[in-house]
């Protein structure tokens, strides 16, 4: 009696909003079909609630971005992404050895710090960066490169024949390995650019696997949720 339904509403809304409960939130909302003035007041607690803000912690401020995504993700899985949006996030994830840079039109260096190949590029060398670490704490290798590749090979139904031409992988220490190609490739630069061929852990070579080295972490990750975390490695 103190209160309309509208008040109240607007109340929960904000209690599930301060436990991150924004599905809950953008349900009650959804639903609601009273007054129009209410249900903008409603939106306007969840559009103040999203974007980009500052959260006080301990001993420093945190830059929280949040966004709403309104149907479910896909499979987060390097060997089976396809959309846009879910391909940018992979890019905060995971890293591929070499990445194209549109702008200089230039292929420039990633987890690999130098590359080069033979006279009838059949032969291409990477170069590993070395120190680089998997999000699980789990230093990189070329034993990664060699593992991406075949679990590209045996479960990228897909895209897998992108990389038929791969004859063999031969690791030469740690840090550097050369694919053999059985024909000449001049788009392999390419090839190995693309997300498909972000390096994954050799121990993490499941159905799906989210640990990468890219400058974000998945600290959650449910149905209706997914947290992404600095990497501070």
């Amino acid at each position: 009696f103190l209160r309309s339904y509208g008040e109240m509403l607007e109340q929960r809304v904000q209690y599930l909003l301060d436990r991150d409960k924004v599905k809950e939130a953008l349900d009650l909302v959804s639903g609601f079909e009273g007054e129009e003035v209410v249900r903008e007041r409603l939106s306007q607690r969840i559009n103040i609630y999203l974007g980009l803000h500052q959260e006080k912690e301990e001993s420093s401020r945190q830059d929280v971005l949040r966004m709403v995504r309104y149907r479910p993700l896909g499979k987060l899985d390097t060997v089976r992404v396809f959309s846009a949006f879910e391909i940018f996030l992979m890019r905060h994830i995971f890293d591929t050895l070499v990445t194209y840079d549109s702008k200089t039109e230039h292929f420039v260096r990633k987890l690999a710090h130098r590359w080069e190949h033979n006279d009838e590029q059949t032969h291409w060398t990477f170069y590993l960066r070395k120190g680089i670490r998997f999000h699980d704490g789990k230093l990189l290798t070329s034993r990664d490169v060699q593992a991406t590749l075949e679990r590209i090979k045996l479960r990228g139904d897909n895209i897998s024949w992108l990389y038929q031409d791969i004859e063999d992988v031969h690791l030469h220490d740690d840090y550097s390995l050369t694919f053999q190609l059985k024909r000449r490739n001049t788009m392999f630069l390419h090839l190995i650019s693309n997300i498909s061929m972000a390096i994954v852990p050799q121990h993490e070579q499941g159905d799906v696997t989210i640990i990468g080295t890219g400058p974000f972490r998945v600290s959650e990750l449910s149905t209706s949720k997914m947290s992404l975390t600095a990497f501070e490695g």
